[in-house]
């Protein structure tokens, strides 16, 4: 999906509008969904991005971790229960 919107940025320049703004706040989003993802499993490489999402849109990035934060964690509770096999 990301090399798709790269690609398309290439041709923004032959339509009439482009919601670029909303287009930067999906990247952003995108951005730090990767980001927590890596965080949460544990790579610390994430922490200099985390440190820049949040210097760069300190509430938009804030709004984000928080409504990430209970669905992953319920997503790993949800992991720690055993399996049920038939």
């Amino acid at each position: 999906m990301a090399e798709t919107a790269v690609v398309s940025q290439r041709y923004w320049h032959l339509l009439p509008s482009v919601d670029r703004p909303g287009f930067n706040r999906a990247q952003f989003d995108a951005e730090v969904r990767r980001t927590f993802s890596k965080l949460i499993r544990g790579r610390r490489e994430a922490l200099p991005v985390l440190w820049r999402v949040l210097h760069e849109r300190p509430m938009r990035a804030l709004v984000q971790l928080a409504l990430l934060f209970p669905r992953v964690f319920a997503e790993r509770l949800r992991r720690l229960r055993p399996a049920r096999h038939f």
